[in-house]
């Protein structure tokens, strides 16, 4: 895996997951391309690294976000009115330090298959497939999160694109309908 700072990715990063490396804590990132890269520094510290790239206060960010979504647990944050990243669990820590939430781009989600109780893989446009320890409804809630973020950011926006807010919807509603259709086979081979 090619090491790599965030800030030289920072347009095309839709993924960053916290993973151990040589003993260490580090962070893959995922880039729109399907590849993958590693930054030796913690989880946090990239976060930072990437929202300072687009001079982004994300203790700021936080904050406001606390307020707007009355939520005080793990939040999203975006870099702008199109770019927010959810928070899923992607990993057991091995220390109480240690994070285990990776960020996601809720725009390049795609499919969420349940594999486990507490255990989904979330497959992306692009084909990549991160494997999520959470339940199937907890990943569709952060989803659900990420996607209000979205609709506040863009009630600020003068967004003339009613086009892409429908495709967005209609996809949304296919995507749900699959995950209902395969829930039902999986019941019905059950039976």
């Amino acid at each position: 895996m090619k090491l790599i700072r965030v800030e030289d990715l920072r347009d095309s990063v839709i993924a960053l997951r916290p993973v151990y490396f040589e003993g260490g804590n580090s962070t893959e990132i995922f880039v729109d391309s399907a590849e993958v890269f590693l930054d030796k520094r913690i989880i946090s510290s990239v976060m930072r690294a990437l929202a300072r790239s687009y001079a982004i206060d994300l203790t700021a960010q936080r904050k406001l976000l606390k307020e707007r979504l009355s939520r005080k647990a793990v939040l999203p944050f975006y870099l702008d009115e199109k770019r927010v990243f959810v928070p899923l669990k992607m990993r057991t820590g091995l220390t109480p330090r240690d994070s285990i939430y990776g960020y996601l781009d809720v725009l390049y989600m795609d499919e969420i298959i349940a594999l486990e109780k507490k255990t989904c893989e979330v497959k992306l446009v692009n084909n990549v497939v991160l494997t999520v320890l959470s339940s199937r409804n907890t990943i569709v809630q952060s989803e659900h999160l990420g996607r209000e973020v979205l609709a506040l950011l863009r009630d600020g926006q003068d967004d003339s694109s009613d086009e892409t807010r429908i495709i967005e919807s209609v996809r949304s509603v296919l995507r749900t309908l699959g995950d209902m259709a395969r829930q039902i086979a999986r019941i019905e081979e059950k039976l």
